[in-house]
């Protein structure tokens, strides 16, 4: 199968084309499970583009961009911004979001073998999403504690 996105495109209206007909089972399963394959390489041509507004200080660097989302991994905050914001938290709260942060990495790491053992192609989207909204359960957590002055570990899959 060719790489440009325009046949790539001709290629999945021939299939969604096909699909129309009568046709057994395992021939329609086979045509939905190859426009799913060239859908996903159609989303890989996709260009994306678009701005990043920061309103505040960034500590640290923005790195990378994964499934879409761009994940920032902030450093320490200034120590007079610590030592303020550690005062005012109670130990519970830190307890509370140590917990999260472990429940959202266990999440993340069921999704992460459901999408290596089926492929990013034939993995269903509850599958994708999932993996956003747990990755999204960390940054939150990690940027709590971290403003609350609590050193927090990044882990490769975070």
């Amino acid at each position: 199968m060719s790489d440009t996105p325009a046949t790539l495109a001709q290629q999945i209206a021939a299939l969604e084309a096909a699909l129309q007909l009568p046709l057994p089972t395992e021939s329609r399963q086979r045509l939905i499970a190859d426009i799913q394959a060239l859908r996903t390489q159609q989303v890989a041509h996709a260009a994306i583009q678009g701005t990043a507004d920061v309103s505040g200080v960034l500590h640290g660097n923005a790195i990378g961009v994964n499934l879409g989302t761009v994940q920032s991994f902030f450093g320490s905050p200034p120590p007079a911004a610590t030592a303020s914001a550690a005062s005012e938290v109670s130990q519970e709260a830190i307890d509370d979001q140590r917990e999260l942060l472990e429940a959202h990495r266990r999440t993340l790491a069921v999704y992460l073998k459901q999408s290596a053992a089926l492929g990013s192609a034939y993995a269903p989207p509850a599958v994708a999403n999932g993996m956003h909204e747990a990755r999204a359960g960390i940054r939150r957590a990690k940027a709590s504690l971290r403003a609350w002055g609590v050193d927090v570990a990044d882990l490769p899959d975070d």
